[in-house]
């Protein structure tokens, strides 16, 4: 699944890494001087021949108005930038020890699974210091937090630092793209919704993620699962995606400060089958097989 072109969208203060070929060819073909080009958008000609020379990383603000300035009209605007978004393929922010992220361009099953995952996490921005974070967290199952990092490190090509109960990637880059482009916000309590218009190859793989990180998994003798969440419209969404698929769940209930739906019986089987079977937190899917009757597991 293609992401649109979020350029325009994420800070335009962020920088495209080796972009300067391009950025040199586009003003090359309008037979504009660069020069000229410079004082119209405000900036030193030196640093915009570091720009052009590939000597340094360009801010998309650079791009943006760069492109305003030879563009005859809205087409050639936009066709300017999609051929931009085609070419950039990593991203840093402007400190000179940022580290340089890939810049995902579609929703694959690597990051579907990570947007599920992060319900036990956080994304975390504080501008004023400069604080930029996306943390993943469990207690007592390390083994889950390394695949995690491992996802990261795959999407992302930078691996978080690993602590005992959480992993930690830090970076605007990355906080931005799960704002902006996959819809997380820093208060999830505001996430009302990370299914709708995804299609649902995708959706079953972010529902293992969310069961991995935060979903009960009853006992052989206690077939249930249950789903928690402190926004109501989320879990809402989760109950109609599941009785689409067949998926039959309870009422949603209030479960202490927050709402909670449950799956029981067989329900719990035509879970596993079409989403638990993606599940990668190994303890998880162990107690979900075990629920289940899975003969391997019982084997084992």
């Amino acid at each position: 699944m293609q992401f649109n072109n979020f350029l325009p969208v994420i800070d335009s203060d962020l920088r495209l890494v080796d972009t300067g070929p391009f950025l040199h060819q586009l003003i090359k073909g309008k037979k504009v001087y660069a020069k000229q080009i410079a004082k119209n958008i405000g900036i030193p000609y030196d640093t915009f021949k570091g720009y052009l020379m590939n000597r340094r990383y360009i801010p998309i603000r650079v791009y943006i108005n760069v492109i305003k300035q030879i563009s005859r009209n809205s087409n050639e605007y936009n066709l300017f930038l999609t051929n931009l978004y085609q070419v950039a393929n990593k991203i840093t922010s402007i400190s000179s020890k940022a580290a340089v992220f890939n810049l995902p361009k579609r929703l694959d099953e690597c990051l579907a699974y990570l947007i599920g995952a992060i319900h036990d996490g956080t994304v975390f921005k504080n501008p004023s210091k400069n604080q930029y974070v996306i943390q993943y967290w469990q207690y007592g199952n390390k083994e889950w937090l390394t695949l995690l990092s491992n996802l990261l490190e795959q999407v992302f090509g930078v691996r978080p630092k690993e602590y005992k109960q959480y992993i930690q990637l830090s970076g605007k880059p990355v906080v931005e793209i799960f704002n902006k482009v996959l819809g997380v916000p820093s208060d999830q309590s505001k996430w009302n919704s990370f299914l709708i218009g995804i299609p649902w190859k995708y959706q079953k793989i972010m529902i293992a993620g969310m069961f991995d990180a935060e979903g009960w998994c009853g006992k052989n003798y206690d077939m249930r699962l249950k789903f928690t969440q402190k926004n109501l419209n989320k879990i809402k969404e989760l109950k109609t995606v599941f009785e689409k698929r067949g998926i039959k769940c309870g009422s949603v209930i209030k479960d202490r400060a927050a709402f909670a739906i449950f799956i029981c019986g067989q329900n719990c089987l035509r879970f596993y089958n079409q989403i638990g079977i993606y599940c990668r937190n190994k303890k998880k899917l162990q107690q979900l097989k075990l629920l289940v009757g899975d003969p391997d597991q019982k084997a084992s």
